[in-house]
């Protein structure tokens, strides 16, 4: 279970890196330094994803990154869902069709700047619910912790958690 957001691919590549050599560095940079140490030797990850229950086609691709997200931020705030919302019982579905590295590394400095990524490469989708495999058994990583590997469905589970607020 998690709250915010969480994929496979780049990200979950990149979070033993986060999580170790650049456990010390601040937000945003700490995951875009990860994801560039990451990215050596990635050749991007065969996915097929499912949408249960909402009518929407199937999608396979090779993909740098597959995130199922609730919130609109992931990683040190890189906003890949700018539109999700918390409460309306949707997840953001977005996926990154795999990219060369010179691409990568010129989407950094927009990162850096802005945390919004704009791209064509760039898949988004709304859904209750998402089934996802890949072509090799992939790890999924869930508000920054490793919570499995896949195959995976992800469900929203709506007015679960009650939060007090001023």
């Amino acid at each position: 279970m998690y709250l915010g957001g969480g994929g496979i691919g780049i990200d979950s590549e990149a979070l033993r890196y986060a999580n170790g050599r650049f456990v010390k560095w601040p937000g945003r940079l700490r995951y875009l330094a990860s994801a560039i140490a990451a990215l050596r030797g990635f050749r991007g990850v065969s996915i097929e994803a499912e949408f249960p229950d909402s009518g929407s086609p199937k999608i396979a691709k090779l993909v740098l990154l597959a995130a199922v997200l609730n919130t609109p931020t992931l990683g040190g705030g890189v906003r890949l869902a700018p539109e999700a919302e918390l409460d309306d019982g949707l997840l953001e579905v977005v996926m990154i069709e795999m990219l060369q590295k010179r691409e990568v590394l010129a989407l950094i400095p927009r990162l850096l700047i802005s945390g919004e990524l704009k791209s064509k490469r760039v898949i988004r989708m709304r859904a209750a619910k998402i089934r996802l495999t890949a072509e090799k058994e992939t790890s999924f990583q869930g508000d920054g912790e490793l919570l499995g590997k896949t195959p995976l469905e992800i469900e929203i589970i709506p007015k679960v958690l009650q939060v007090l607020a001023p």
